[in-house]
């Protein structure tokens, strides 16, 4: 098999890094967090995109456009939960994520700039959701009831 492998320079990267590279011997379950945390991320910014797509920002419109997204647009109900649900399951990932953090000592000497790292995108994080959180809670009040059938 690594004859195969090493016939091209790219799969050569490709057996090094995801086969032959070494995984720390207390590995389990905790360590799924950050990839985790990535994967909400990224669900977040293509729902977003989506949306941002469909919705118009104007005063009068916006209501409009919201109950366009969830009865006319395609699965447009389910994009918008997915992505105002997806929220909150990002926060709780990037909880445990952080825990998981605090438990096995990642803040320790080799990775201290890592963590500092993950504390700002945490505080920006954080200050992104609190900023919008009034706008948020004010127009879910608003639109909750209309996106049932």
């Amino acid at each position: 098999m690594k004859r195969f492998f090493d016939k091209t320079v790219l799969l050569t990267k490709f057996y090094n890094f995801w086969i032959i590279y070494g995984s720390p011997a207390n590995f389990s379950y905790w360590w799924n967090f950050g990839s985790m945390a990535l994967i909400c991320l990224i669900i977040q910014i293509a729902t977003g995109i989506f949306l941002a797509m469909h919705y118009k920002s104007d005063l009068n419109l916006a209501f409009a456009s919201v109950d366009y997204i969830c009865k006319s647009v395609q699965y447009g109900w389910l994009i918008r939960y997915l992505h105002s649900n997806g929220a909150s399951v990002f926060f709780l990932v990037v909880y445990l994520h952080m825990i998981r953090s605090l438990l096995f000592g990642s803040f320790n000497y080799p990775r201290q700039l890592l963590w500092g790292s993950g504390v700002i995108i945490f505080v920006l994080m954080i200050v992104t959701a609190f900023f919008w959180l009034c706008f948020t809670l004010r127009s879910n009040e608003l639109l909750s009831s209309n996106c049932y059938y």
